[in-house]
């Protein structure tokens, strides 16, 4: 992640999004970690190959050449080998990555009663969906973009030798904030003609048309209008639209004037 973000946004879309990428297959637009591709694509082939057991699946010809150093050399075998060594990892990263990322792709999204969403703007609903999406997809991105220390430890290259463990699911991160009373999913006009959510943290709800002082937990500062009521995010299942929000502002709004708990 960027260590000098920009200044946080209360309009959804001056919030910096994500290019797409392949859920299921990351390294079709992300690639793979510079500090991987040694291992995992060596300048001489032949050894990983051995490994991982491609030789032993391989045609005579090509498990002869193995054996002949002239013919290790050759680009005809070394392409042959490339080739099916690169079938080989990526159905071991498909397989390994469908693990590692499994919990946090099952995390629910946010979602909210029919009664509260007749409380917000009628963009409420698929707006939450497309920044949790955007959350999402953010967590996987940093997953997969994760090496030990020790390159040769990890999941990517490990799968690739015997006995070919997939990894164990990288667990859930917790949550930014607890849900909490003094918390709330409110709508704002930040600035004209624009309507944007907002994680807000205030003692007592505000109330449509307020003009609050708002101070960023990075230390901005703005004066949007509420518009709408708001909704506390007090229960357990306010956990994903916390996530969310959280993320999208990079931290909270705290209402000056009302305090927070």
């Amino acid at each position: 992640m960027n260590p000098n973000p920009p200044a946080p946004s209360a309009n959804p879309g001056q919030a910096a999004g994500l290019a797409p990428f392949d859920l299921a297959r990351p390294w079709m637009d992300l690639g793979y970690p510079e500090a991987l591709l040694p291992l995992l694509f060596p300048p001489d082939p032949w050894a990983l190959a051995g490994a991982s057991g491609v030789l032993f699946v391989a045609d005579p010809d090509l498990q002869a050449a193995s054996q002949n150093p002239d013919s290790r050399r050759r680009s005809f075998w070394l392409d042959r080998v490339r080739e099916l060594l690169g079938q080989r990892l990526y159905s071991a990263h498909s397989g390994g990555w469908a693990a590692l990322s499994s919990a946090i792709r099952a995390m629910p999204g946010p979602s909210l009663q029919d009664h509260l969403l007749h409380l917000l703007p009628p963009q409420t609903a698929p707006v939450l969906v497309d920044l949790w999406s955007l959350y999402q997809r953010e967590l996987l991105r940093e997953l997969w973009d994760q090496v030990p220390e020790d390159p040769r430890q990890d999941w990517r290259v490990t799968s690739l030798y015997p006995p070919f463990r997939a990894p164990d699911p990288a667990p859930v991160p917790p949550p930014p904030v607890e849900p909490a009373p003094d918390l709330w999913l409110a709508w704002a006009h930040p600035s004209q003609g624009s309507l944007a959510p907002m994680l807000l943290r205030a003692v007592t709800a505000p109330q449509p048309l307020d003009a609050l002082e708002l101070i960023h937990t990075s230390g901005w500062t703005q004066a949007p209008t509420t518009v709408e009521c708001p909704v506390a995010l007090d229960q357990p299942e306010a956990d994903p639209i916390i996530r969310c929000l959280h993320h999208r502002q990079r931290g909270i709004w705290v209402d000056a004037a009302r305090g927070s708990a």
